[in-house]
């Protein structure tokens, strides 16, 4: 595998806005849930220890928190 500086440079620049990585996963899980709900999937993530599968709503998740 050929390694490229610049393109480390670059990845390791874009990781640094912590803040802007946070609002992009945040947009992209919300779309996500969106998407499952809009189709009728559920969701699975992990709650007490294990693997949850529930209905997919935009209240499912709240600031990285999953619901009760």
């Amino acid at each position: 595998m050929i390694r490229n500086r610049n393109s480390h440079e670059a990845i390791a620049s874009r990781t640094e806005d912590t803040q802007g990585v946070q609002q992009a996963l945040k947009r992209a899980v919300t779309e996500t849930i969106r998407e499952h709900a809009m189709s009728g999937h559920k969701i699975v993530f992990w709650r007490d220890n294990q693997i949850v599968w529930d209905e997919a709503s935009t209240n499912s998740i709240v600031d990285g928190q999953t619901e009760n």
